[in-house]
């Protein structure tokens, strides 16, 4: 599915090289593109949020059972 960019579309029409309802199939086109693209982004977002919670919560658990260290007691 190819749809000309808002901005072509706004030019063509201007010049009434394109009907209206063209107009309308390619901004259509580009609503369900955009959609797909929100869609895909979403789930790319959502996933990396799991994996920071994951990682997040590794962190927490090493930094736990890791005893901790005085910095002031440091001998070269």
């Amino acid at each position: 599915m190819s749809a000309y960019e808002p901005e072509k579309l706004w030019s063509l029409w201007k010049r009434e090289q394109i009907t209206s309802e063209m107009v309308t199939g390619h901004v259509l086109q580009n609503v369900v593109l955009h959609h797909q693209e929100i869609r895909r982004l979403t789930l790319t977002l959502d996933n990396l949020s799991k994996q920071v919670n994951t990682l997040t919560e590794q962190v927490k658990t090493l930094s736990s059972a890791t005893p901790k260290r005085d910095v002031s007691d440091r001998r070269p």
